[in-house]
């Protein structure tokens, strides 16, 4: 029988929070906060290998990263594998190998990228800046890992390499993958407040800006892949 595991987690920058979760793919909800220490949520990623491990991740505003390995029945605070302090728990970003089940691979982002091995148990300086790490749909065969268009990895985050040929400045606020990435080796990532797109061909390697023919005010709000290639812009309003 299929899995219907939903989550839904609120956050209202101090004013309110809480974590739901539904078993029927959404028709009933109860709450399901057990082992949480925050209950502002921030992110909710679930494992790759969600039907294997029964594994959810998520992160709050104040206590960071948590993990739950029973579809999110119960939850285990992970940031004192990583924080120096109860004022160095937050996560800027969240990142889970496709493999998941079988390396226990996780990255997060914070002033550096760490990276785990074993769950989120220990976690290892990757030496690069903090930014949004992304793990290629081919990561088991690559080991490719990107992070805001200036990183690149291809032996599963061990070392990394500078990769911002072409890179317009500005923070990442999306980077994704094509359906099709394995035969056309294409990226694309969007950037916050600069309204820039940009497209690489080379898995990475270098980009180059796609706005040519938008209105100068475009403000992409979000950008989705289609199955054919092209790619679908959503202004905020």
């Amino acid at each position: 029988e299929e899995d219907q595991t939903l989550l839904a987690g609120l956050w209202d920058y101090g004013f309110g929070g809480g974590l739901y979760r539904s078993s029927d793919g959404g028709d009933t909800w109860r709450p399901t906060t057990r082992g949480l220490t925050d209950l502002e949520i921030v992110a909710i990623q679930y494992s790759p290998t969600f039907a294997r491990d029964a594994t959810i991740f998520l992160t709050t505003i104040d206590h960071g990263l948590f993990r739950s390995t029973d579809r999110g029945e119960t939850w285990v605070p992970l940031a004192d594998g990583y924080a120096s302090d109860e004022h160095d728990m937050k996560v800027d970003h969240l990142a889970v190998s496709p493999a998941f089940a079988d390396d226990g691979q996780v990255i997060i982002s914070k002033r550096q990228l760490l990276r785990s091995g074993d769950s989120g148990e220990n976690w290892a300086d990757s030496g690069v800046p903090g930014g949004l790490a992304v793990f290629s749909p081919n990561y088991p065969d690559d080991g490719l890992i990107l992070s805001s268009g200036h990183w690149r990895s291809t032996d599963s985050g061990e070392t990394w390499q500078p990769a911002a040929v072409g890179r317009e400045p500005g923070p990442a606020q999306a980077l994704f993958f094509t359906p099709t990435f394995e035969d056309d080796q294409t990226v694309y990532l969007v950037l916050e407040a600069s309204s820039g797109l940009q497209r690489s061909t080379d898995a990475g390697r270098s980009g180059e800006a796609l706005l040519d023919g938008l209105p100068a005010d475009f403000e992409i709000g979000l950008a989705s892949p289609l199955p054919s290639g092209e790619v679908h812009l959503t202004a905020p309003d």
